[in-house]
């Protein structure tokens, strides 16, 4: 008689035994997930020290090429830094699109078409920790002068500004020498009024300009000098408003420029330039719009002077005002070219 063969049956998990398997699951998940997050901060502020590094040697390009630093902004209502070091960051073909001695709001193209080089974002000028090229373009990018009006023109967005200094002329980086500017009307009349971002007719072109400081006006070193850092941007400024504009456009400095330490404006105005602590803080410290910050834990990171990048801790001091008296931190110090006092940036 033949045997018949059944095979022997595995007894299944009991509720018991696949509730433990869950369990070890869930706890070697969360032993990864830090371990994860660690590693893409890690990356993220990598890219960001590259990027930082690039827009650095960019400059010094540009330094060379025009024997003086970048300028913040041409002029008011005219095109910035952003553009102007296009062709040293591997971006001539799109510096090519723009037209340099034009406003913002006049630049070739209509607005919005395959022509108009406004709206367009460079990946070198995003933070990854923050966000990627898919961020969009500004969204109410208009002269603010007493000028003539034009329509709102959408631009590209960034992660990073140049530092000021502390009262917008004592930085590494300032606007152009005003006197050094040439420019004439649309029908190529001279044009000399020297406050003409205010209200220069269209058409205005600006045909030269110099920079207001060079490498050697950096007093205190060039180690020892901010020159481009992340800045903050509110959390309901985000992608294309108010501070978070076109970097592209010199209407509004708070896009592509900062400050950082301690200051009093002519009216009074006490104000302090720190370096944001965190991603979310949106308005509970005045200046958060003009400050610098980034995403990256502890640190916010910048390019000085000699091109060297460094992470400066997001606690460092930007100094203390009292009975309208400046008592400068360290921040300060770092980011203002001329004080006398050279501090070392790795200490802090």
């Amino acid at each position: 008689m033949r045997s018949v063969f059944i095979p022997r049956r595995r007894p299944a998990f009991t509720l018991i035994e696949l509730l433990v398997v869950i369990a070890i699951i869930a706890v070697l998940i969360g032993l990864l997930l830090p371990a994860v997050q660690k590693v893409r901060e890690a990356a993220a502020r990598t890219s960001c020290t590259n990027n930082l590094k690039q827009i650095g040697l960019a400059a010094h390009a540009y330094h060379d090429a025009n024997q003086f630093l970048p300028p913040g902004q041409i002029r008011n209502e005219w095109l910035t830094w952003c553009v102007l070091i296009m062709p040293y960051i591997e971006q001539s073909a799109q510096y090519a699109k723009f037209d340099i001695t034009k406003r913002y709001s006049e630049q070739p193209g209509a607005v919005g078409s395959p022509q108009d080089p406004c709206p367009y974002n460079i990946k070198t000028y995003f933070c990854p920790g923050r966000r990627g090229t898919d961020a969009g373009f500004s969204v109410n990018d208009v002269p603010g002068g007493t000028g003539p009006t034009f329509p709102a023109r959408p631009g590209g967005l960034g992660d990073y500004a140049h530092c000021q200094g502390s009262n917008n002329n004592n930085g590494a980086m300032r606007n152009t020498d005003l006197g050094s500017i040439k420019s004439v009307l649309a029908d190529g009349t001279p044009y000399t009024t020297t406050d003409f971002a205010a209200n220069a007719p269209a058409g205005v072109r600006v045909l030269s300009f110099k920079g207001f400081t060079t490498l050697t006006t950096i007093e205190d070193g060039t180690s020892n000098t901010i020159l481009i850092g992340e800045k903050h941007v509110r959390p309901n400024s985000r992608d294309g408003k108010n501070e978070d504009r076109s970097i592209y456009s010199g209407n509004n400095g708070n896009n592509w420029s900062r400050n950082a330490g301690v200051n009093i404006t002519d009216a009074g105005v006490e104000q302090i330039f720190r370096i944001v602590p965190g991603e979310t803080d949106q308005n509970t410290t005045p200046d958060n719009n003009a400050s610098f910050g980034g995403p990256h834990a502890n640190v916010c990171m910048f390019v000085f002077a000699d091109g060297s990048v460094k992470g400066l801790n997001k606690s460092i001091s930007p100094g203390t005002i009292s009975g309208g008296k400046l008592f400068p931190g360290p921040l300060h110090y770092l980011a203002v070219r001329n004080d006398g006092v050279a501090i070392n940036a790795s200490d802090f």
